[in-house]
C-alpha cells in the first residue's frame, strides 16, 4: 500500500499536513533519485528547520513540499522506479560478509 502523503506550497501548509500525517514523516523532493534531499521530519523543531530551509533552495521544484507518512523498514531498503508508465519495485537487503 502507498503510505498517506500531502502536497504542501508553504512552510505553514506543509507544517499542517506534518501534524496531520504525524510523526515522524518525511519530506522528499518532487524530483530527483537515490535518496537526495530526503530529510526524516522527528519533531516539530525538525520539520521547522527542514521545511524553512527546503523553501529558500532556489528553484519552484524546492518549494514544493511533498510530504509521505514514514515507513518503517527495518534492515532493508523498498525502492519504487517509474519511467512512463512501466514501473518496478524492489526490496533489498544487507548480506553479512562471512570471516
Amino acid at each position: 500500500a502507498t503510505p498517506p502523503a500531502r502536497v504542501a506550497f508553504t512552510v505553514e501548509a506543509a507544517l499542517a499536513a506534518v501534524e496531520e500525517l504525524g510523526y515522524p514523516c518525511v519530506v522528499k523532493p518532487t524530483v530527483g533519485s537515490w535518496g537526495r534531499l530526503v530529510a526524516r521530519l522527528n519533531d516539530r523543531d525538525a520539520a521547522e528547520a527542514v521545511l524553512e530551509h527546503k523553501m529558500e533552495l532556489g528553484g519552484m521544484p524546492h518549494r514544493v513540499a511533498y510530504l509521505q507518512a514514514h515507513v518503517d523498514k527495518p534492515g532493508r531498503d523498498l525502492r519504487a522506479f517509474v519511467r512512463g508508465r512501466a514501473h518496478r519495485g524492489g526490496d533489498r537487503a544487507p548480506v553479512r560478509a562471512l570471516d
